[in-house]
């Protein structure tokens, strides 16, 4: 056959057998490469999630949290009324009772019981997407898969950001929000500013850092300071020399408009925050409280924080330098994710501290407030161990082997067991120094996760919930309640008695039950009310709740003076108290009225 004749056949087609397997194999390879960079995504939002539902309904609502959801379960015109009107100073967490007042009339729609789990289930569900967002943060803008991971991890075993994700606050969104807030800055600075860039891509970045921006001090007001380090930022990096300035420069105008905007559409909230807060009750600022809020970061262990201190001391300097060549014009400027995170942490925090002080307290410094500050410490710690050169890294290393060798004792774990991490971190680290990172790191998550365990005994801080089950066993028909004191008994009961439904309800006229529809009390709880409502019960259930212990206890022995005193005798009685590092006791006691006198 001639090579004409050759081209000239048709080839015979190939046998759908042989093709199929390979192009499934095909298949299969390009859909493993689409989802294999997103593996870190889903481990971390899953182990976030898990962290945070763990235990998610044990605790009752605390006093805090009772009053977000009596707030959320009023009408719109109530919530709304209650933000805006004169019931309140400040219009702190309004985002978050609005999502929550939707969650609600969600759940009474498909009629599910608006337990603590349940109401607790969105702050949880936030502060995981927190966690992804952090890593995403990390990986994409701070040095890549490894500072994500470890910056997530750290944020998943703190304990204060569990105890944020636990509880019916506005903290475990204001996390979400915050790690959004700070990467949709730097992708629109960074990315959407280059040249060939489409406009709509710029555009969306800019805007969604302002929709953000904008959300974030609605959901707690302590996110505006959070804006003013981002807006130092921005003009250190328009001053600062280097390739960034150039993309600062670039983004000038939506910068500048975007931050605009963000005020602007801020007004509302500063206007109404003019009268100051409802919490003086936080102290002026000092060292001590400095000490106390970077404990936390640390789960309260002062080994972890050492550590961490060493290994931020010990990056930061690399940096300090650079700064200080880049500022004499010897080097470019080249770290501005380094930059953001300083301003994030420094600027945020030292600008609460200041206005704490005793000469102009605004009450900001408090660690419950600070944790929007949180992520960045914990990307600071990665970026650190991510640029760690040898000297350092050994330092630290050896560091980190004591602390490990403490945590792993504490534990109770062998001594051999402990002995061969040790020399196996050793070798890894001193003959290997591509491992040091990767040693550093899990030594810093066995440091995280040592105080995991026991946390989730320890964060109930009231109950009521135990208290009132056993008020609506022993309610009869006719039985009135009187809550002391005023305010704080009565919201933390109201929840649970729409939550947990039985026989007992408050009487339109029960002494101590705030309305929020009429923004008041019906009667003050004291002696002289006491008489009035004796007169109309011959059995009164005396509950005492107050928030702190010790604060109310003149009143309430007034009362029950007066009852005793009256006819009445204390029949039986309840009481809870579930941590001593919180002594908030409710007590619920039964007076029955002896009708043959004294």
């Amino acid at each position: 056959m001639d090579a004409v004749t050759a081209q000239s056949m048709p080839m015979p087609k190939p046998d759908a057998t042989t093709v199929a397997p390979a192009a499934l194999t095909s298949r299969w390879r390009q859909l493993w490469q689409s989802l294999a960079p997103r593996w870190p995504l889903a481990i971390i939002g899953i182990g976030a999630f898990v962290a945070d539902l763990w235990n998610l309904g044990g605790p009752g609502l605390w006093y805090d949290e009772v009053i977000s959801a009596d707030i959320a379960r009023q009408s719109a015109g109530v919530l709304l009324h209650y933000m805006r009107g004169p019931y309140t100073p400040m219009p702190n967490m309004e985002l978050y009772y609005l999502l929550l007042s939707n969650w609600i009339g969600l759940l009474t729609a498909f009629g599910i019981q608006p337990t603590e789990f349940v109401l607790r289930l969105p702050s949880a569900v936030f502060a995981a997407l927190g966690a992804v967002a952090l890593y995403q943060l990390g990986n994409r803008f701070f040095g890549g898969r490894f500072v994500g991971i470890v910056a997530a991890v750290l944020y998943i075993l703190n304990q204060r950001q569990i105890e944020a994700a636990q509880e019916l606050r506005a903290y475990g969104l204001e996390l979400l929000l915050v790690c959004l807030l700070v990467y949709a800055f730097l992708e629109a600075l960074l990315n959407a500013s280059q040249p060939g860039v489409p406009r709509r891509t710029r555009l969306f970045w800019w805007g969604a850092f302002v929709v953000v921006g904008a959300l974030l001090p609605y959901d707690h007001l302590f996110g505006g300071l959070v804006l003013l380090s981002i807006g130092v930022c921005f003009v250190l990096l328009l001053l600062l020399p280097g390739a960034w300035r150039s993309s600062a420069r670039r983004s000038l105008f939506w910068g500048s408009g975007s931050l605009l905007l963000t005020a602007v559409l801020l007004i509302p909230a500063i206007w109404q925050s003019r009268h100051g807060g409802d919490n003086a009750w936080v102290q002026p600022a000092t060292l001590h409280t400095v000490q106390a809020w970077l404990t936390s970061l640390s789960n309260g262990d002062g080994a972890y924080l050492a550590v961490s201190a060493i290994v931020l001391i010990v990056g930061l300097l690399a940096s300090f330098g650079r700064w200080g060549k880049a500022a004499m014009g010897k080097i470019p400027f080249a770290d501005p994710g380094i930059l953001l995170l300083v301003c994030w942490f420094v600027i945020t925090a030292g600008v609460a501290y200041a206005l704490t002080q005793k000469s102009i307290n605004l009450h900001l410094f408090y660690v419950r407030y600070l944790i929007p500050v949180a992520p960045a410490w914990w990307l600071a710690i990665a970026v650190c161990l991510y640029q760690m050169r040898l000297l350092g890294s050994v330092v630290v290393t050896a560091a980190c082997f004591v602390v490990a060798a403490v945590a792993l004792d504490s534990l109770h774990v062998g001594l051999l067991v402990v002995l061969g991490v040790i020399a196996a971190g050793a070798v890894l680290t001193l003959l290997y120094e591509r491992y040091q990172r990767l040693v550093l790191a899990l030594l810093f998550m066995l440091l995280a996760l040592h105080g995991i365990p026991g946390f989730y005994g320890t964060t109930a801080q009231q109950d009521f919930r135990t208290p009132e089950l056993w008020l609506q066993q022993q309610y009869q028909p006719g039985d009135g309640i009187f809550c002391f004191p005023d305010y704080a008994c009565s919201v933390g009961m109201e929840y649970y008695l729409w939550a947990y439904p039985g026989p007992a309800q408050f009487d339109v006229n029960a002494p101590g039950m705030y309305s929020w529809t009429k923004g008041a009390y019906g009667l003050h709880a004291s002696p002289q009310v006491a008489e009035t409502y004796a007169a109309q019960h011959s059995r009164i259930f005396f509950i005492d709740a107050p928030v702190t212990n010790g604060v109310s206890d003149a009143k309430w022995h007034a009362i029950t003076t007066w009852l005793i005193r009256h006819n009445f005798v204390l029949a039986d009685q309840y009481s809870s108290t579930v941590n001593a590092n919180y002594p908030r006791t409710v007590l619920v006691q039964l007076y029955i009225k002896n009708p043959t006198g004294p």
